[in-house]
């Protein structure tokens, strides 16, 4: 139990301390709005569904694990109802702006964010296996409810946004890894140049494998 507070709060110490640099780079206009915006993007459009299809690859498929996953989704589902149960009852603003914003933090947590990392440092690629679903779930209520209660109606919600966003994208891509058990090559990416090429081996076993293959055919 200390141990895992502990890395909790290391894993939290962590986040503060890049916070920290990023305000300090802001400060001194190291990053403008370009920059932040790139960085953000690059953050939530690729690293997090990055993430997530490393997790499906880790695991071997079994029925067992494939009924833990529905269940995982059900309980993230519970969760989002819950949190707008008690956001509506609960909060009765007179301002409606406001009173938009405080139901939205009642419902939605930093499940992206925050979630991700410390589930993979917890629990490592099982905890994101399973909190992908939290973040299908999030991402699905946060782009049709989440909307509604900060723009006070439907209108605004797009369906793009809806369906395609960095849970359901990765759960999507990562979800045949698992059920086919299929498995990436050991050389995950490479760039040519002029006269030089770099191969991204995954491990010092993998770049034995390579190097025997190349030998092979040569």
């Amino acid at each position: 139990m200390l141990d895992s507070l502990s890395l909790v709060s290391k894993q939290v110490g962590v986040l503060f301390v890049l916070m920290v640099v990023g305000f300090l780079c802001n400060r001194r206009k190291l990053l403008n709005a370009v920059a932040i915006k790139g960085v953000t993007e690059l953050l939530v459009l690729i690293v997090t569904p990055c993430v997530i299809v490393h997790s499906f690859i880790q695991q071997k498929f079994a029925p067992s694990l494939l009924g833990d996953l529905g269940w995982a989704l059900a309980m993230s589902a519970f969760a989002h109802v819950v949190g707008a149960t008690i956001a509506f009852l609960c909060l009765h603003d007179r301002n409606p702006n406001r009173g938009g914003v405080l139901r939205f933090a009642v419902i939605f947590s930093n499940a992206g964010f925050m979630g991700i990392p410390l589930e993979y440092a917890l629990l490592g690629a099982d905890g994101v296996f399973f909190g992908a679903m939290y973040v299908v779930v999030f991402n699905l209520v946060c782009w049709s409810l989440g909307v509604a209660v900060m723009c006070r109606g439907m209108k605004n919600v797009g369906l793009r946004a809806l369906f395609v966003n960095a849970g359901t994208v990765g759960v999507a891509l990562g979800l045949p890894f698992f059920l086919f058990s299929f498995k990436l090559p050991e050389v995950v990416g490479s760039i040519a140049g002029d006269d030089t090429i770099f191969c991204a081996i995954r491990s010092a076993n993998d770049m034995a494998k390579v190097q025997k293959r190349l030998e092979q055919m040569l």
